[in-house]
């Protein structure tokens, strides 16, 4: 086999068929790979939309904290009538969508949920935080099939910081 460039016979050799196929289904993958990871993109309007409703969620929850002591479960703010829920609705477990909260409660910490695109975002507010924790953290959970607690496994609080306002959350791949 002659080396790129070697002269045959007086002409120089370019690529043969076979490797220009191999490179343009090399190119072909590539552009494909690149395309799936761009329409899995989060929009910003629905990241926004999902900060939003969890927003309202943490409002509730803290209102709760102060008179009653305790977080609510979603029954309970579904039930109750002074509080301003907006156009956003709770569940129990898991969200479908941005104005959606699944919200689940496990002792003094409680947790909400909800769906953006293929992206899951969770606030996880503990009403008895422990000195070393800050008392909300917000999670962002990337290619997602189901937007519940389960979304986010075991949870690991960073020590850089990353999880105390919506727009640093800690991501979860």
């Amino acid at each position: 086999m002659l080396l790129r460039g070697a002269r045959r016979g007086g002409a120089c050799r370019g690529f043969t068929l076979i490797e220009s196929t191999v490179v343009f289904a090399v190119l072909v993958i590539l552009s494909g790979v690149l395309l799936l990871r761009l329409s899995r993109s989060a929009d910003p309007r629905n990241d926004a939309a999902a900060k939003s409703s969890l927003q309202v969620f943490q409002t509730i929850q803290l209102e709760a904290s102060r008179s009653l002591g305790l977080p609510l479960d979603a029954p309970s703010i579904v039930a109750a009538t002074d509080l301003d829920r907006g156009s956003v609705v709770f569940v129990e477990g898991a969200s479908t969508g941005v104005t959606e909260v699944g919200v689940t409660v496990t002792g003094s910490a409680v947790t909400g949920v909800a769906l953006s695109g293929r992206d899951c975002w969770m606030l996880r507010i503990d009403l008895e935080p422990s000195p070393t924790s800050p008392p909300s953290w917000w999670f962002l959970s990337e290619g997602v099939e189901s937007c519940g607690p389960s979304a986010f496994g075991s949870l690991v609080f960073p020590d850089d910081g990353s999880g105390q306002s919506p727009n640093e959350p800690t991501i979860l791949g």
